[in-house]
């Protein structure tokens, strides 16, 4: 099996569903976490020199800013244009990922989003 563990910035807030930004001031926000989260995946893809294989198990792991409440729905639905990026770097279709798990990990300063894609065959 192989992996590759991903360490992103945390999501913008305009990015979660909830927060009725209009599109207008979303859309240079979204674009701008997802020219970082591909360079970001980008790096860490080109040091691993794998080919995925789909399927692909995905692992979020959200390591808040601070110990504010937050809702994981809501946080996964704000990772879209992240998951987008990273399956345009390693040459997948996001519909071939299967999310294996979605937690919470650690408070790390500024907070960050591990990702860990499995691809290959099963231990």
């Amino acid at each position: 099996m192989n992996r590759l563990t991903i360490r992103l910035p945390w999501p913008p807030r305009e990015l979660n569903p909830n927060a009725r930004v209009h599109w207008a001031k979303k859309a240079p926000i979204s674009r701008g976490y997802g020219q970082s989260v591909y360079l970001v995946a980008y790096d860490a893809y080109g040091a691993q020199k794998a080919i995925v294989q789909p399927p692909v198990r995905v692992g979020l792991l959200f390591c808040k800013p601070n110990g504010r409440k937050r809702d994981l729905d809501n946080l996964t639905a704000s990772m879209k244009v992240a998951l987008d990026q990273i399956a345009m770097v390693i040459g997948v279709n996001d519909r071939e990922f299967t999310y294996s798990r979605i937690d919470w990990g650690p408070i790390v300063d500024g907070g960050e989003v591990r990702v860990t894609l499995e691809w290959g065959d099963t231990p």
